[in-house]
């Protein structure tokens, strides 16, 4: 993309503009040593955002205290794995540090932290860290390169101010709807458990082996009608709704890693870290990676109440606690013959179906809505922050 930079802008470096750090090596002494405190590593550093559960900690001498102690108004940038994501720290814990994982920028003035944490994203969808890791084995943003990142910003302070201000009021919009759409998934778990409670004395459980049929053994797509040389892997499963996405980009070529057969109706369900709960039901005829079971109903279990139940937190919660006994979290068959299954009557299957249909419609309401916030926010980022339109001349 061209890097003009208009009227009134003017285009620096991050090292002009911020004091950049990165965090402590964790060591054999940091790990034993006393007076343990919390700090972050990239894991916990999501856009805009921090995911503080569970977090980690070690040993800090008083004066790594204060190197490493976060500040109100730090960003934090992550130096691998998904590079230059960012967000701003704003005081959520009382003291906390930051690990070796993650660069601090701490203003020194001249451009805005929040317009720069806005320029990050702008940066990363347009590939401009694409040149700045390290091609080795595995991609890292050095300080020295991360320094020499060109940002494009207005001069005038008050511009950038006006510019974050706009980009963070759509923001708060979508955050509103990401929060509804989080507690219409809460009722949805809710309305599970209150109907499995409710029949718990009455319906019977049966290992999850007795009521689906697993796959036999292993197909070579290519021997398959073209039609049917389409692969679903966990990749193409959104977590928590089962929505099947990117499904085409895996036809033909891309199909000859496929493993089992998939009918329409059955239950697609990801052997890995199944934590993320990616649960589909199928609606073709095909092949599905080694990743994933494709799971065939009897005459006793509807499909789509199998999904609920897979997606449902009881089975999430027997998933992790056997998932994690190997390296990998990963499911086996005979973790599967040791999930004991409700199974209420096909009618109250059906009215459980009902309910939940409910709910999932107005979430898909809603994660339309989302996106249509989303792609406003990134189409306005764009025009806003390579100065191609001036605030001056938006209008919401």
């Amino acid at each position: 993309m061209g890097r003009e930079v208009p009227s009134g802008w003017q285009s620096s470096t991050l090292g002009d503009h911020f004091e950049m750090s990165l965090g402590k090596m964790l060591d054999k002494a940091a790990a034993q040593g006393a007076d343990h405190s919390l700090y972050l590593t990239n894991r916990n550093v999501r856009w805009d955002r921090f995911k503080l559960g569970n977090l980690e900690t070690m040993h800090f001498t008083r004066e790594e205290r204060e190197l490493y102690r976060l500040v109100p108004g730090d960003l934090l940038v992550t130096e691998g794995g998904e590079i230059g994501r960012t967000a701003m720290w704003g005081g959520e814990l009382k003291d906390c540090f930051f690990q070796k994982s993650l660069h601090r920028l701490r203003a020194r003035g001249g451009i805005e932290p929040r317009y720069l944490l806005h320029y990050m994203r702008f940066a990363a969808r347009h590939g401009l860290f694409a040149h700045l890791s390290g091609q080795t084995s595995i991609a890292h943003l050095t300080k020295e390169k991360l320094s020499g990142l060109t940002v494009i910003h207005p001069v005038a302070r008050g511009e950038q101010r006006r510019i974050v201000a706009m980009l963070d009021s759509v923001g708060e919009n979508e955050r509103t709807v990401e929060a509804s759409i989080a507690k219409l998934r809460t009722v949805r778990q809710a309305v599970l458990a209150d109907a499995l409670r409710s029949g718990a004395t009455g319906w019977p459980r049966r290992p999850l082996t007795d009521v689906v049929q697993l796959p036999a053994g292993q197909v070579d797509p290519r021997e398959m009608p073209y039609r049917e040389q389409i692969l679903l892997a966990p990749d193409h499963v959104e977590p928590r709704t089962g929505k099947v996405i990117g499904r085409e980009s895996a036809q033909s070529q891309g199909a000859v890693s496929g493993k089992y057969i998939v009918r329409p109706g059955d239950v697609v369900l990801s052997k890995i870290r199944p934590g993320l709960r990616k649960v589909a039901v199928a609606d073709f005829r095909g092949t599905c990676s080694a990743d994933m079971y494709p799971l065939s109903v009897g005459d006793d279990v509807l499909p789509g109440f199998l999904w609920a139940m897979l997606l449902g937190d009881e089975f999430s919660s027997f998933a992790e606690s056997v998932s994690g006994r190997t390296g990998i979290p990963k499911l086996n068959r005979k973790d599967l013959s040791d999930y004991l299954m409700c199974i209420p009557p096909l009618g109250e299957q059906r009215r459980i179906i009902a309910v939940l249909d409910g709910i999932i419609g107005q979430e898909q309401s809603i994660e339309a809505l989302g996106d249509k916030l989303r792609a406003l926010k990134q189409g306005l980022a764009d025009a806003l922050l390579s100065g191609k339109v001036r605030i001056d001349d938006v209008a919401l």
